[in-house]
């Protein structure tokens, strides 16, 4: 069962299945985008992420897309191609290349990581530092922690 802020219980609900309007689909990609962006600082979402069920964190309209996948259709321009500007409004990024580029930030940032700290176990809340000249400045403020944390969910990479 959910549960409130303040501790109260709210039922269990059921997943939004999207056999709704594309507007209606649409809109909860969109706000999907935002929440997976507020929470990990960008929109590379990995193609195998699923918005979670039952997760307060996400409005119920997201719950069980197949972010990943629409994010891959998106930049691969197989679908939503009429709402281009609108994505890029909101700081959507449709280079395909970028997962590439991103991960190979990552392999950077963790190499440094283990150059400075003997090992690669990298904690939860890590960032790396900006303005330090020990890391490459492409790597600045990268939240390593917390993508660390998702490889070893197998959420990402």
């Amino acid at each position: 069962a959910l549960s409130n802020s303040r501790g109260e219980s709210v039922g269990r609900r059921k997943a939004h299945h999207y056999k709704n309007t594309n507007k209606q689909r649409y809109e909860a990609i969109k706000v999907a985008l935002k929440t997976y962006e507020d929470l990990k600082g960008d929109m590379l979402v990995p193609q195998r992420f699923v918005v979670p069920e039952d997760d307060l964190i996400w409005p119920e309209k997201t719950w069980g897309l197949k972010l990943g996948r629409v994010v891959t259709n998106i930049r691969l321009e197989k679908g939503y191609v009429k709402n281009r500007a609108d994505l890029e409004s909101i700081g959507f990024n449709y280079d395909p290349q970028i997962l590439h580029r991103r991960y190979n930030l990552v392999k950077v940032a963790l190499r440094t990581y283990e150059d400075l700290y003997g090992d690669m176990l990298v904690p939860g809340g890590f960032v790396v530092p900006a303005n330090d000249m020990i890391w490459p400045e492409e790597t600045w403020d990268m939240n390593l922690g917390m993508v660390v944390t998702d490889i070893r969910r197998g959420r990402s990479y």
